[in-house]
């Protein structure tokens, strides 16, 4: 694990989301009634190198959760989070945009949307 960031869910849960070294997300829920961590959801093939930082949105900023995750090399992913009653850890979570900026000369300046 790399990085990390909870918010809270409700009155007794977490949702805790880390980013690794092999370029995926992964979100846990924590209860905090029965004191037991929970695998949430699997995020991949958004990143192409090291995973350096992962945020959630907070609570109550809108219904639906998204995470935003950035890598080594500049790039820059939006993940929708399931909802955390209807999740299923059977179903990898999808990317719903990502945004690159490369840092050499090569490349545009501005980002470039990248299905």
């Amino acid at each position: 694990i790399k990085c990390l960031s909870s918010t809270l869910d409700g009155d007794q849960r977490v949702l805790v989301a880390t980013g690794s070294m092999d370029q995926t997300l992964v979100t846990h829920t924590y209860d905090c009634d029965g004191n037991s961590l929970s695998l949430h959801a699997v995020y991949s093939g958004g990143h192409s190198n090291s995973i350096s930082s992962v945020t959630l949105s907070k609570p109550g900023s809108s219904d639906q959760k998204v995470m935003a995750s950035a890598d080594w090399d500049g790039g820059l992913a939006i993940w929708k989070v399931p909802n955390l009653e209807n999740a299923s850890i059977d179903e990898e979570a999808t990317e719903s945009s990502k945004k690159r900026q490369k840092n050499n000369a090569d490349t545009s300046s501005s980002p470039e949307e990248i299905s």
